[in-house]
């Protein structure tokens, strides 16, 4: 199973040198302990900024974390479709500080997309990433407020 997480702010704060979100980093371990296949999703494309990303992924063990980065004139959508994750993992607000980049997807029925209320939710997450599935936009947005 493909588990798409998103980078800024939910696993690396890029104002704050990319330091880890130790929340997200112990639930992605477990995710990663039973079997999925995580990777990240990321709008950041300057190369110096990719390259620390690269490095702190090196640094907390993970030297093969995979990185999509969406290009200037791409959409979300379009990393999507490239990407083909199961499930994907976004924080409220992310795309402009109101709307979260899942709202781009159009209502894709073939990717789950849980929104997070707060970056300490991902806790309240399923450990097997099966059992993400069974879990509705709608029930996180709600189970947060």
């Amino acid at each position: 199973m493909k588990i798409l997480v998103l980078l800024e702010n939910l696993v690396l704060q890029p104002e704050n040198g990319y330091a880890v979100v130790e929340p997200s980093m112990k639930k992605i371990r477990k995710w990663l302990e039973a079997g999925a296949d995580v990777e990240y999703l990321t709008s950041i494309n300057k190369f110096l900024e990719l390259k620390k990303i690269d490095d702190r992924f090196h640094e907390i063990d993970l030297p093969d974390a995979k990185v999509h980065k969406k290009q200037e004139t791409e959409k979300f959508k379009e990393v999507f479709e490239l990407v083909n994750p199961s499930v994907f993992i976004d924080l409220k607000g992310s795309l402009d500080g109101v709307k979260s980049i899942s709202d781009q997807m159009n209502n894709d029925k073939k990717i789950i997309s849980i929104v997070l209320e707060e970056v300490a939710k991902i806790l309240s997450l399923p450990d097997y990433p099966e059992e993400l599935k069974d879990i509705k936009k709608e029930e996180v947005v709600e189970e947060a407020e």
